[in-house]
């Protein structure tokens, strides 16, 4: 989701294959009880503290919330459906 965001947003696509590196083959460990586990592979999701990951989250938001409006949101309330002019996140 986050790749196909970059390219409706017009992200140059050198830049999308450089974020892409940034998410491959990621490998983790957590630490509990002051003692790490065993690493792990990290399957889907940015990075903690990962410096893009505020960006990431607004793209992909706004392409989710773009998807849904398009739809319209149905009202509880009456059988029309309503539409949106402008959302605040």
């Amino acid at each position: 989701m986050l790749l196909d965001s970059l390219t409706q947003n017009k992200i140059p696509p050198k830049l999308i294959r450089l974020i892409k590196l940034t998410l491959e083959n990621t490998r983790a460990k957590v630490k509990v009880n002051n003692a790490y586990t065993e690493e792990f592979r990290v399957e889907s999701g940015v990075k903690p503290g990962d410096p893009l990951s505020p960006t990431s989250f607004s793209l992909v938001i706004d392409a989710v919330l773009k998807r849904n409006l398009i739809r319209g949101v149905t009202s509880p309330h009456d059988s029309d459906n309503l539409r949106p002019t402008q959302m605040t996140y």
